[in-house]
Formats: structure tokens, sequence, C-alpha cells
């Protein structure tokens, strides 16, 4: 294979000048079969690079810190960092990424009117805002920093504030928030996000056979690292979310660390660190599509997000949401049920052409890809102090095995699909989590609250106990530890043949509702649950 130096092509390390053109111009040079070595030393990005085509390609950067252009006050015009389309069997290694200014400031809250529906807060050191600068999300927490949920606005359009004092703002917020303005408490730390989804700094489209290793990332303005469609294989190794030494703001990542949006094949993620997340580590699903037209052997369909309507321009599919040859699985929106499947012919943006259709497909049934139904395999890897879940599983065949969850708000593992909101898929199917810790995971209680939640859908308000079992099938919890947790360890419903075995569950607070302190269990049928061992202070019972 050829090597190619950076620093023997003329390409210095530079925090004041854009490097971005010459290290795309130099990482273009060489699609196929080229080592890239890149030199020790900051480089600063006024845009992503963008490459195309790449064919086992090695990037190699160890030393190699990428600081890329943000704007507080126009988050939206951030370009990311690194922009793959269509490569194949590339290896990206060694790199650091962040941003020249913060995604997030920090404070404390001085005082709250929950009439007025405004909160006053003191900016930490080292911190500040002169007023026009973007505020779309505030979180408090813990004095641990864990977010706790007491509030957690979010809302893309921003936040108004006013300067009423040297560092202290008021934020203003909606009625809509009086009833987590009560929960709020003087003193207590707050996380204030600059923006929400902006492009992410890593970002794979149609790519596969793509490994990274030794990532770090220590500034994300929105989700770190996007996978869409169609990609396929992909392998992470020490891979790291987290702030840089010495950084006093609470949030590493703005949003997901890693977001699987339609993958096929195989998922490895390994020896990874994901802290001070804005929202999930790790977020895996597809797209479901809503039929809404039948026509002979043509479906018409829709992405279903936010309760949208077939023609909005939110309601567009993916033009890579499937291909000739794939299999779609055909589930019963009022069951949550698969009833059918069928090959895909043709297909153009919500319009597929169907064939060898075994069972039934109606108006209103949701689709899944099942060639987008990630295999995926998360082992030894942490999460602590997530704004959010550690991982999201909405897919088949996916183990987690050996990790450490620790100070997520809501559940550290939620398997369940959304086709109300998200529009993600698929129920869960063939899933393993064994020998993981589940420490302090669910602080904001909610009526779900447990370290797993398998549920039908993501909105807790929904009723599980109205769908049958079978939704979720062959799911398996064994030899896990559950310690110091404020609600339960298990939350389970509509799933078929489900084994909970060989858990240890520590110092978890009673939480009404949750059976024996331990698990809550709705419409599950073919369940095994033996030696899940209870320890309290008073006395040690099995569950």
């Amino acid at each position: 294979m050829e090597i190619q130096i950076s620093s023997e092509n003329g390409i210095v390390p530079s925090r004041d000048q854009d490097c971005a053109a010459r290290l795309q111009k130099l990482l273009k040079a060489g699609t196929m079969d080229t080592i890239f070595v890149l030199s020790p030393g900051e480089y600063f990005l006024a845009s992503a690079i963008k490459l195309e085509g790449l064919q086992n390609v090695k990037i190699i950067g160890y030393g190699a810190r990428f600081i890329s252009r943000y704007d507080p006050c126009d988050p939206y015009s951030f370009r990311g960092a690194f922009d793959f389309t269509g490569c194949k069997n590339c290896t990206i290694s060694g790199l650091t990424l962040t941003t020249d200014r913060d995604p997030n400031c920090a404070g404390h809250v001085k005082a709250v009117n929950v009439d007025e529906c405004t909160v006053d807060i003191a900016l930490d050191e080292g911190f500040h805002l002169s007023g026009k600068e973007s505020i779309r999300c505030v979180d408090s927490c813990d004095e641990r920093l864990i977010p706790n949920r007491h509030i957690y606005f979010a809302d893309d359009h921003g936040y108004r504030y006013s300067l009423i004092r040297e560092n202290v703002i008021r934020l203003y917020a909606g009625q809509s928030n009086q009833g987590q303005l009560r929960r709020l408490l003087a003193g207590e730390p707050v996380c204030m996000k600059h923006s929400l989804y902006p492009r992410c700094p890593l970002l794979f489209t149609e790519c596969s056979g793509m490994e990274l290793n030794d990532i770090t990332v220590e500034s994300s303005p929105g989700v770190t690292c996007g996978i869409y469609p169609r990609s396929e294989n992909f392998t992470f190794r020490r891979f790291q979310i987290r702030l840089p030494y010495g950084s006093k703001r609470i949030y590493a990542s703005n949003a997901d660390g890693i977001h699987v949006t339609g993958l096929a094949g195989k998922l490895v993620i390994e020896d990874c660190l994901f802290e001070h997340l804005g929202d999930d580590a790790i977020n895996i699903h597809n797209e479901g599509a809503t039929v809404y037209k039948l026509e002979g052997d043509v479906v018409t369909c829709y992405a279903r997000r936010f309760y949208s309507e077939p023609d909005e321009k939110r309601s567009r599919l993916s033009d890579k949401w499937a291909r000739p040859g794939d299999t779609v699985l055909v589930y019963d929106r009022k069951t949550m049920l698969q009833k059918g499947r069928f090959r895909v012919v043709s297909y153009e943006v919500n319009r597929l052409v169907m064939e060898g259709l075994a069972g039934s497909i109606n108006e209103g049934d949701v689709l899944a890809n099942e060639a987008l139904a990630t295999h995926a395999e998360i082992r030894r890897c942490t999460v602590r102090n997530s704004r959010a879940r550690a991982f999201i599983l909405q897919s088949h065949h996916v183990t987690v095995e050996d990790c450490y969850l620790y100070g997520t708000a809501g559940s550290a593992i939620i398997i369940a699909p959304d086709t109300e909101r998200w529009n993600e898929m698929t129920p869960g199917q063939d899933i393993e989590i064994c020998n993981t810790v589940f420490d302090s995971c669910g602080a904001y209680i909610q009526e779900r609250n447990a370290a797993i939640v398998i549920a039908v859908q993501h909105d807790s308000g929904k009723n599980d106990a109205a769908y049958p079992a079978g939704v979720h099938n062959r799911i398996r919890i064994r030899d896990n530890l559950f310690v110091n947790l404020p609600g339960g360890t298990v939350y389970a419903a509509a799933v078929k043949d489900m084994k909970i075995i060989g858990n240890r569950i520590v110092n978890c607070r009673r939480n009404p509702g949750f059976s024996a302190e331990a698990m809550h269990i709705c419409n599950c049928e073919e369940m095994v649950s033996f030696d899940n061992l209870l320890f309290s202070t008073m006395a040690l019972q099995r569950v």
C-alpha cells in the first residue's frame, strides 16, 4: 500500500489557518489502497473534510487534534469535521475531535419564579454569555452532575433570556414548563446547550466495512457520530466521548454518542467510553414506514414523525430505505405484532412494489426493513452521566456484555420501538444483556422507572397492558448487578420467551408498583425467572 504523510505533503498543523481544504485534497488524492499518516498537532477546520468513494484506505492520526469552527450565536452553521460517503473497508485511527468554542455552558440556579415561568441562573466561572448566544436546552443535575430532570427544557426554536447582572441570566420558560419549575431547587447545577441537532462531527452515509479505533471526541454540538442508510458493517474500538481534562462543562456531547439509522450487517462496539452525554450513548434503529395506500402490489407509505400526515415534508422516508431483494416486515399498529413479510421488487421514496407476501398487509400497518435490523455486539463499554439512556436497542440479535452503566437520567437500557414520534423500528428480538453493572441509573423517577425497560413505545404514557405478548421475542437478562437504583431493575411488557436469571440486586429503593422491589412484568409469556438475589439490610431474598 502507498503511504502518504501529511507533513511531507506541505500540510503543517495550524490553529490559526483553515486546514480543511488542504487535508481534503490530500485524502482524496489516494482513494484506494493508501495509508495516510496525519502528523501530530492541532488542525483548525472551518468546514468538514468530505471524502467520497475511499476503498481500503487507512487514516492514522495519533497525536492529531482537529478543532472545528462552532458559533454558539449561529449553531446550525456548524459543518462537522469528517463526512464520509460511499467509502468501503476503511480504518480511521487515533484522531481527537473538538470545537473552537463550547457548545454548552454551565451554571447554578439562583432563583425560580414558577408563576412568571422564569429561572435566574448564575454562570459558573469560565463561562460568559453576551445575550446573542442561542439556548436550545436546559438540564438540571444533582451534585454528582448526573442529569436529574427536575427541568429538561428542550426546544429547537430556542429560549429567550436576558442578562440581569454580570454573568447572571434570566431564562423565560413557557406555561407548559411550570410543572418542571416546581421541582427545581436553588443551587442546582444546570447545563445550557447552544444547539441540539446540527451536523454530526463524524458522519457516514452508504459506507461499509468501516473501523474506528482510538477516536476521542471532547466536544460535540449535537449527535457525535451518525451512521445513515445504506451503510453496512461498522466496528468501534476504544471510541471515547469525554470532556477534556480540566473542563468545567457538564456535557461533552449535546446529543447522542453513536446514532445508527439503518445499518445492514453487524455493528461491533468494544472497550468504548461515553461520558457526560446530552442524550443517549448509543441508539440503534431503522426507520418505520406507515402504510397509507395499497394498490395491488404497490405500497405507498410514509415516515410518521411526531404524528405527521403523509404529505408533510417530515414524512419523507430515506431514499435508501429499501432496495430490490430486501425483506420487509409488516406490523399491526394496534397490537405491534408482526403479521407478515414480503420482498421488495423496487423502491422510490415513500413508494415500493412488493412480491411474495406471506401473511397480510393493510392500510395503517407499520413496515420495517429486516435488512437494516442491525446485529450488534456491545462489550466492555462504560457510560457515565447521560441525560437520557445508555443504550436504545431497536433491532434483532443484540448482545450487551461486561458493561458499566452509571448515572443515566432515564433507564440504562430501553428496548422499544417508537412509531408515533421518532419513527424508529423494530421491536426487540434475540437480545441478551449479561454481566453488566447498572449503578445509580434511572435518576428521573417515572411510571416505568427501571434500569432495563422493555416496552411497546418510548412514551411512558402508552398503556403497555393493552398489547399482547410477542411484540418482543427471546430476551435474556442474566448475571447482571443492579446497585443503588432509585426504582426497579426490570420493567417488561409484551415479551414472549424471556429469561431473567442469576442477577444480583443491591441497595435498590422500594418503589410502589414494582414487585419484590425488583421487577414489573406485564403481559409476558414463556417467562423464566430464578436465582435472582436481592440483598437488603434486613435479609437475603430470592425474587
